[in-house]
């Protein structure tokens, strides 16, 4: 299943939507957090409970490393293509895997 990943620019926002799917049975485990600030990946996954994708932001525009991480949970080329730029302009994404979100988010 391709993972459902939505883009926030607020934080709280985010957090809503994460309680929200809690509230309808997702699992923290299936919810992942991913921003070019560790600090702010971090706290959004301590208040959350679900779980921050570590990723330092490097200098290598193809951000081999972010790549990697997104697509071993199932993100396509086409949507990593689209985090680069989106990431940059300080956007933080959640990502979930369980396929009962499809039309929720």
């Amino acid at each position: 299943m391709t993972p459902v990943v939505k883009g926030y620019r607020i934080d709280g926002d985010l957090e809503v939507d994460v309680v929200a799917l809690q509230d309808k049975g997702v699992g923290s485990q299936d919810m992942y957090v991913l921003s070019l600030d560790k600090s702010r990946t971090d706290k959004i996954a301590e208040d959350t409970g679900i779980t921050g994708i570590d990723i330092e932001k490097e200098n290598n525009p193809d951000r081999v490393a972010l790549k990697e991480k997104l697509k071993a949970i199932g993100v396509d080329d086409n949507t990593v293509a689209t985090f680069k730029k989106d990431m940059d302009e300080d956007k933080v994404y959640l990502i979930v895997t369980d396929s009962r979100v499809k039309g929720l988010l």
